[in-house]
């Protein structure tokens, strides 16, 4: 079993305290047009690497990517790549794992309704298109997914944040 200070010293690390998992927590700030925690945009594929030690997949998002995107599952975290393999865009969706507290704007969003969310981004911007699967708010670089949404009062299943 690994001392106290040597978990302190490696916050990341998930370690067995008999028979449950110790989860770890953390508070990504979502910064729209530059980062969402600690993956900025326009970091190198290797540089978000090094951002987190958790296993992740890594997929191809389409027939025309040419740059595999990184699923990050333990903080849900989506990172897309551009052709220069730089981060272009992420994707936060529930974690798994661990617990993550989401901030936008000094508001707590962790958890938040699609209505919520819907009304956050509207004071920031009246310019949104909707579709089956929620909003995109151009000006702000944000969307809203919730393809298993029946209700605006259910959860935002994904909060997507571009450059």
């Amino acid at each position: 079993m690994q001392s106290h200070e040597s978990r302190q010293a490696r916050p990341w690390l998930i370690c067995n305290v008999g028979q449950k998992a110790a989860r770890v927590n953390h508070h990504f700030v979502i910064e729209p047009r530059k980062a969402v925690g600690p993956i900025r945009f326009g970091m190198s594929k290797d540089e978000v690497s090094r951002a987190f030690t958790y296993v992740y997949s890594s997929f191809f998002k389409s027939a025309d990517s040419k740059v595999r995107a990184d699923h990050v599952e333990v903080v849900g975290l989506i990172i897309h790549y551009d052709d220069a393999a730089l981060v272009s865009y992420i994707e936060v969706t529930p974690p798994k794992y661990s617990k993550v507290r989401l901030e936008l704007w000094g508001a707590d969003v962790t958890g938040i309704s699609m209505k919520g969310a819907f009304e956050l981004f509207r004071e920031r911007s009246p310019n949104f298109t909707r579709d089956h699967y929620g909003y995109d708010f151009p000006d702000l670089g944000l969307s809203l997914y919730s393809d298993q949404s029946l209700s605006e009062d259910d959860p935002v299943e994904c909060i997507g944040v571009s450059r």
